[in-house]
């Protein structure tokens, strides 16, 4: 991963403007095509979405143990060079997630990642893993086989998501009062454990480019909690844009595709990518939060 962002977005960013025509006047309408950005952002995750369902029975070796990477590698692939942006969100805005994971493909063609849309149900695995901790003959769980299945699994899952924001090149964390809380003017905070994973990941894992075509450029969502528990969110390295400065990438985008003489916008020719526009129109600093590390 390269770079990390905050997205603080609504409606507006999906507001187009659309000519309507009669047969005796033309009129310019706004036009919320916020569903139909949501239509596309679920209709690109149709064939990725993983569906296994095995039995975990056929996971277990002869000497009866789990093989705990394999089910790894069935329930939460490595998808390495298969997504540009990593997405996170609280599931409680899968609609927007979507939606934004939809206006970033038709207007970038940019690849997103969603986890909960790409990958198998944690907890639907920890479900499986529990059934296997019955106590013979009775109803209930054996406690201390139960708290270490569900620890493993969430290591796997975690293992996952390290690999695949690494894999990705930008971050994109969805602003919302629902992945993060503003208790004062100096402090935030988020009840969602993966959210508090994925950006606590983002701000150490190394900087860098991995598609290839952009490494040589010049530089210009979980189930909600039963139990809540707030933990203390920090953003400061992730760049924070709005509305109107996407809005503001997308006019340099658009102006890139359509002007002949590129050198105005980019330097060179094949550095025409959405990723590194972006990068450049709000630079890294050398020094402070927002530095560049490594």
């Amino acid at each position: 991963m390269y770079r990390g962002y905050k997205i603080s977005i609504g409606e507006s960013l999906f507001i187009e403007e659309k000519i309507f025509k009669g047969t005796y006047f033309q009129q310019k309408r706004s036009v919320n095509k916020f569903d139909d950005y949501q239509k596309i952002g679920r209709s690109l995750f149709t064939d990725v979405v993983n569906q296994a369902d095995e039995l975990l029975l056929e996971y277990i070796s002869e000497d009866g143990i789990l093989e705990g990477d394999v089910i790894q590698d069935v329930w939460f692939p490595k998808l390495a060079g298969k997504f540009d942006v990593f997405i996170s969100h609280s599931h409680n805005d899968e609609d927007l997630a979507f939606a934004f994971a939809g206006w970033l493909h038709k207007k970038f063609k940019l690849r997103c990642f969603l986890d909960k849309y790409v990958w198998n149900s944690a907890d639907g695995l920890i479900r499986k893993l529990d059934d296997l901790c019955r106590k013979p003959g009775k109803k209930g769980y054996d406690y201390k086989d139960r708290n270490m299945t569900t620890s493993q699994v969430h290591a796997m899952l975690t293992s996952a998501i390290m690999q695949e924001i690494d894999d990705c090149d930008a971050l994109f964390l969805l602003n919302t009062p629902e992945s993060v809380n503003v208790i004062d003017e100096v402090h935030e905070y988020t009840l969602s454990p993966w959210i508090f994973l994925e950006i606590g990941l983002s701000k150490v894992i190394e900087k860098k480019w991995n598609n290839p075509k952009r490494q040589h450029l010049s530089t210009y969502s979980v189930t909600a909690e039963a139990a809540q528990m707030r933990m203390k969110l920090d953003t400061s390295h992730l760049t924070e844009l709005s509305d109107k400065e996407l809005h503001d990438w997308l006019d340099v985008w658009n102006a890139a595709n359509q002007c002949e003489n590129l050198e105005q916008y980019l330097k060179k020719d094949d550095e025409k990518d959405p990723l590194i526009i972006l990068d450049g129109q709000h630079k890294l600093p050398l020094k402070g939060p927002n530095a560049i590390l490594g």
